[in-house]
């Protein structure tokens, strides 16, 4: 109800834990109270039934801190030390001291099962387990900043997670995924989550890069023993490829960044099991490894894509206009550097109520 000032008000509890319930396999990383936008829809009916909408979009804070982690390098050998950051600001972004969080060090394991189906074909379910390796005690200098040093001697992919209540109590997270190198079994365990299909997850830690820098990417290799990964660089043509052998559960792959890549590159790998076995899999088991043991997966890297921006600015002859009256429309096209360029513009034009509804 509407008050005879035109206002109102609307009181809600918002419980952002329950807005992070989530089901599979990573629900229990997943399921911790988050920061949210959320949009606030309105509508308003007057007596002759015709209606306004609007709406409103807000931050919701899990806490009064946020938390940045980072590794200096998202894949290292097995004994290699690597430097660990975390970094504590306000919900304003300005820097700030905390004191008495911790940072969680887990090794991520895939506990497998394998349950056969109507179709007589064998298929995996796995569930993901976290073990805690490590923990540090965190305090944050006055410039927010935290650093050490992580080794960690066994292969396998870890998940990081800080973690920090705040003075109301609130618990704040935030998680990093690094990745050491090494083989890939043990026991009933996996260091790659096992699929039913073809898909290959790739890891892309630095999507944006410049020419003459160095990229990379990481493959996740799902199966056992010696595979065949064909890997290409690809834009509507194939740039480069190479036929590469792989033995570990985690490969990680580099490139020079070509001029002729500008704006992107797509890279694709290939994986082929010549015994068409994933870890863990066996006789009857060709469901989990479909086409004789065949993966597949790409990722994207944005290049020196400044250069390649345009920046468009439209005038118009006047700012109001009547039904049925001609609009002029003015358009310049600079590049990045400010120079005009020449040009192909496509215009489309919406009736912002329409956006609304």
């Amino acid at each position: 109800t509407i008050a005879a000032d035109g206002s109102t008000t609307i009181a809600v509890e918002l419980d952002l834990a329950k807005m992070a319930v989530r089901d599979g396999a990573e629900a229990a990383s997943l399921n911790s109270p988050s920061s949210k936008i959320l949009t606030m829809y309105i509508s308003a009916t007057n007596p002759n039934g015709q209606q306004i909408t609007t709406q409103k979009s807000f931050i919701v804070h899990a806490g009064d801190v946020y938390l940045g982690l980072k590794t200096d390098a998202y894949f290292v050998n097995a004994g290699d030390g690597v430097g660990v950051k975390m970094k504590s600001v306000d919900t304003q972004g300005k820097t700030i001291s905390i004191k008495n969080a911790k940072l969680e060090v887990n090794r991520v394991n895939w506990v497998y099962s394998k349950r056969k189906e109507v179709d007589s074909g064998y298929y995996f379910n796995s569930e993901k387990e976290l073990k805690l390796v490590k923990e540090f005690n965190v305090k944050t200098d006055g410039e927010g900043n935290w650093a050490d040093t992580l080794t960690l001697s066994e292969p396998g992919e870890y998940e990081l997670t800080a973690k920090y209540k705040d003075k109301s109590g609130n618990l704040v997270q935030s998680t990093y995924n690094m990745y050491v190198g090494g083989s890939a079994r043990e026991g009933e365990s996996l260091l790659v989550r096992p699929t039913n299909d073809t898909s290959l997850e790739i890891v892309n830690d630095a999507p944006d890069i410049e020419v003459g820098e160095t990229g990379s990417f990481l493959v996740k290799n799902p199966f056992e023993g010696k595979v065949k990964a064909l890997i290409a660089l690809e834009r509507g043509e194939i740039f480069s490829y190479e036929i590469r052998e792989i033995d570990t559960s985690f490969f990680k792959y580099e490139f020079k960044t070509d001029p002729k890549f500008v704006p992107n590159v797509h890279a694709s790998v290939v994986l082929l099991s010549p015994l068409g076995k994933g870890k863990g899999e066996g006789e009857g088991a060709s469901a989990s490894a479909p086409l004789g043991g065949l993966k597949f997966g790409s990722t994207q890297f944005r290049v020196d894509s400044v250069t390649k921006e345009l920046d468009i600015k439209i005038t118009s002859d006047k700012e109001i206009y009547l039904p049925g009256e001609k609009v002029e429309l003015n358009f310049e096209v600079k590049d990045h550097s400010g120079k005009p360029v020449s040009s192909e513009l496509s215009i489309a034009v919406v009736d912002m109520s329409v956006l609304a509804l």
